[in-house]
């Protein structure tokens, strides 16, 4: 109940997560060179995570939108009929990952080549695991209330239907026969 009750909002509450997960250390990269370490962490706004960041505050933005009903008009254009579209923060969410996922794998690349010859490596930080929580907290809300919530939907009507031909035959079997005459009462 809590799931059905509470699912846009922990679709926004990873949106939010997201955002604010861009701001964190998203890797580490430690480099040891003629024995002295240096390390730098690297917080995924400096790079491709405005992007992300974006991508993350529309699909928030839209789904709160949604939760909220509220009406907004650019122009001519009535936003609100935007809703319907379901798969467009999903869209937006996913995109968000491809580009977390090949930014991360683009780190995992320091430690090769040349940054294996300066001895260097790299450690992923809380930020790139909340950002990939928080994206994944949000698709998995979209989905789930698009389609999560159908077969309960679809149970509700078939236990419906059965109580209705329950009720049919109590009516049936109540039915008697006159001793007097034969007629079904």
């Amino acid at each position: 109940d809590f799931v059905k009750k509470n699912i846009k909002y922990i679709g926004i509450a990873g949106c939010l997560v997201a955002i604010i997960s861009t701001f964190l250390p998203f890797a580490k990269v430690t480099v040891s060179l003629f024995g002295f370490t240096s390390s730098q962490s690297i917080n995924f706004i400096s790079g491709d995570g405005k992007f992300v960041l974006i991508l993350a505050l529309i699909a928030g933005l839209f789904l709160l939108g949604k939760k909220l009903n509220f009406s907004l008009k650019l122009g001519n254009f009535n936003v609100n009929s935007l809703y319907k579209f379901w798969w467009g923060p999903l869209v937006l969410i996913a995109i968000a990952l491809i580009i977390t996922i090949y930014d991360a794998s683009n780190i995992g690349k320091v430690s090769s080549g040349v940054g294996a010859v300066a001895g260097a490596s790299v450690s992923f930080g809380i930020g790139f695991y909340l950002v990939l929580i928080g994206l994944i907290a949000t698709a998995a809300a979209i989905l789930y209330e698009k389609f999560g919530m159908k077969e309960e939907f679809v149970s509700e009507v078939v236990i419906e239907e059965t109580t209705t031909e329950t009720t049919k035959k109590k009516t049936t079997t109540n039915t008697t026969t006159c001793p007097k005459c034969g007629a079904t009462v």
